[in-house]
């Protein structure tokens, strides 16, 4: 019998099973391999994100920017002193801020919308065709309020002036007091246009202001100037009457006084009198404090989109994308991969890999029609026809990395189980159709081969892969046998004329209600001792431990288990989970056998693995 694991079973729990130390650890190598098996998924986002940057570079609407430049000269004009007198140099940033405001505001848009005439132009007045300002123009619809059934005048220009605004910016031009007027639109001649525009816009504003200001000052000093007039002439006539009655020195002091006094009213009146004039020469004539420096050309290239931009910024956005996917691929990745994850998280020996074998390639093969006892009797009865050659691909193929995966398995029974006169070995899974039936069925095949005369039963009484394949027609079956006292003579399939190999079908499927108790029963037991006379192997092709107890029932009448994983399908959880459930078939195990390898994948995961390493010149399987 196989020699028990002497480690308790409940070291092997879930929580007391270690992670892998290779999983564990990070480094180069495995970030590089980690690239490599995503390296199709990285390729195809980043293709993708480069076609649809491409696609939006080449659909969107081409936008051409003018600029033009404008030099502020603010001075702060007074009245009230005897020249211009420039700002505190502190003050100018906020006046050059506060001019650039005035450039934004509504009032030079409504002077650029009637010089232009542009709600009658339709190169303003067009909306813009690309995919992506039609999707968003779409968004915009659905989730904005439902316009008013009619557009009064006043609001299509309102409409005019904020689109007018959006197609403009305003820049000052490093520390100097210069700005910059961009105008982007669709028509080149329209944005040197509408550059310009703003830039005369901006310039009557100013001499507007100007000749309000003139305006309010010449009013103020109007005043000024009558008031001082009449003051003079108050003035003059008190000098007048005081030099009338002037007699003693006080009278000629009082008279000096008012002498000062008109002379004094006499100069203000003429200051004002000539600023006055100033300022209505002035408001005849204003002028702005800023002059255009650079007119808008029109432009001969497009500004927008930036193509290599465009396509720079998605294929780098795509290359983020697909390594963020392929981590993501990689981090979700829960299924066996490696051999040595077997040892790391199952502490179970790794038997090998079977390939993946493209159904395409499979080509019926009629069986042979015979049925015979174990004394050779012939008796009527079909065996299917058209299996698959997958069920006796170590027959057909000796020398393939799938025979030498289940002859590495065959050693490993023979090493377990030295000294018994009959070896009765289980081969299950953890789920169904991890190819558990084609390993049992050809891992048979090859013991026979050699000479050792084998039995294969087909245990799994619920889903019955094995016996509708070879013996759909099968009158007397393994539910006979151990349920009805039935010899196993009479339910022997003999064929594989090169092997001899002996088969015991299951019942029909489903014809059964309790499975478990059949191969847990003392008739299973007569069945085993029964084969012992005859045969050295038995082979048997239990049901999954994740989908019934039969696995588990039947571990205390096998000698030894096998394992079939499903490679890169099944989860490393579940099946920790059903190993630590299922001690009796754990302490058995034999070990476990990779099923369904796709070999070309297989090199990315398996550190320095090498085309040779996993090539025609490997002789001993795939023991990793």
């Amino acid at each position: 019998m196989l020699q028990r694991n002497s480690q308790s079973p409940a070291t092997y729990t879930d929580e007391r099973w270690p992670t892998s130390i290779e999983d564990s650890t990070l480094d180069l190598d495995k970030l590089l391999a980690a690239a490599g098996r995503q390296f199709r998924v990285i390729i195809a986002v980043g293709a993708a994100a480069l076609a649809l940057g491409t696609a939006f570079a080449l659909t969107e609407t081409p936008q051409y920017t003018a600029s033009a430049e404008l030099l502020i000269e603010y001075r702060q004009i007074s009245f009230l002193g005897d020249s211009y007198l420039p700002n505190p140099l502190a003050a100018f940033d906020g006046i050059v801020s506060s001019e650039m405001e005035v450039l934004r505001s509504e009032s030079v848009a409504r002077h650029v919308i009637d010089a232009l005439q542009l709600m009658d132009d339709p190169r303003f007045l067009s909306e813009a065709t690309s995919p992506t300002w039609k999707l968003v123009s779409f968004v915009r619809e659905q989730l904005a309020r439902p316009p008013a059934p009619q557009e009064t005048e006043d609001g299509r220009i309102k409409a005019g002036i904020a689109k007018l605004k959006s197609m403009v910016r305003v820049l000052r031009v490093g520390p100097a007091f210069i700005l910059r007027i961009e105008s982007t639109a669709p028509d080149p001649s329209l944005a040197a246009d509408i550059a310009n525009a703003f830039a005369e816009g901006y310039l009557h504003d100013q001499r507007e202001r100007t000749h309000e200001s003139m305006r309010q000052a010449g009013e103020w000093l109007r005043v000024q100037v009558v008031d001082l007039r009449q003051k003079l002439a108050d003035a003059e006539l008190a000098v007048i009457r005081s030099r009338r009655t002037a007699a003693d020195a006080s009278a000629l002091v009082a008279l000096n006084a008012l002498e000062r006094e008109a002379e004094t009213y006499r100069n203000l009146h003429a200051s004002s009198l000539q600023r006055y004039q100033e300022a209505l020469h002035q408001q005849t004539t204003p002028s702005a404090d800023a002059r255009i420096i650079n007119r808008a050309d029109t432009p001969s290239w497009t500004s927008y989109p930036p193509k290599t931009i465009i396509l720079v910024l998605s294929l780098l956005a795509g290359g983020v994308l697909g390594v963020g996917l392929g981590a993501l691929f990689e981090f979700r990745d829960q299924g066996f991969r490696r051999g040595a994850q077997v040892r790391d998280l199952l502490h179970l020996d790794f038997l090998g890999m079977l390939p993946k074998v493209r159904r395409s390639s499979w080509s019926p093969r009629p069986w042979p029609r015979q049925v015979a006892k174990a004394e050779g009797n012939t008796l009527p009865g079909p065996l299917a026809k058209g299996a698959d050659d997958l069920l006796r691909d170590v027959i057909d193929k000796p020398t393939s990395r799938f025979a030498e995966c289940l002859r590495s398995a065959t050693v490993a029974a023979d090493l377990k189980l030295p000294d018994q006169k009959m070896r009765v070995i289980g081969v299950t899974s953890v789920l169904n159709g991890e190819g558990r039936s084609t390993a049992a069925k050809n891992l048979a095949s090859l013991l026979a081969a050699r000479g050792s005369k084998t039995l294969l039963i087909d245990a799994d009484l619920t889903n019955p892969g094995l016996s509708e394949a070879l013996a759909p027609a099968a009158e007397v079956t393994l539910a006979d046998v151990v349920m009805n006292g039935r010899s196993l003579r009479d339910a022997l399939f003999f064929f594989e004329g090169e092997t001899g190999l002996a088969f015991l079908p299951a019942s029909k499927r489903g014809s059964l209600p309790q499975t478990s108790d059949m191969v847990a029963s003392p008739g299973f037991t007569t069945l085993l001792r029964e084969a012992e006379v005859t045969f050295k192997y038995v082979i048997v092709d239990l049901p999954p431990m994740a989908e019934g107890i039969e696995a588990r029932a039947a571990a205390i009448r096998i000698d030894a288990f096998i394992c079939v994983i499903e490679w890169a399908r099944t989860s490393r959880k579940l099946v920790q989970k059903a190993m630590s459930l299922d001690h009796g078939i754990r302490e058995k195990c034999l070990g476990v056998i990779y099923s369904k390898v796709n070999l070309r994948r297989l090199r990315k995961y398996e550190r320095y693995s090498s085309k040779r390493h996993f090539g025609q010149r490997q002789k001993t399987g795939f023991r990793v």
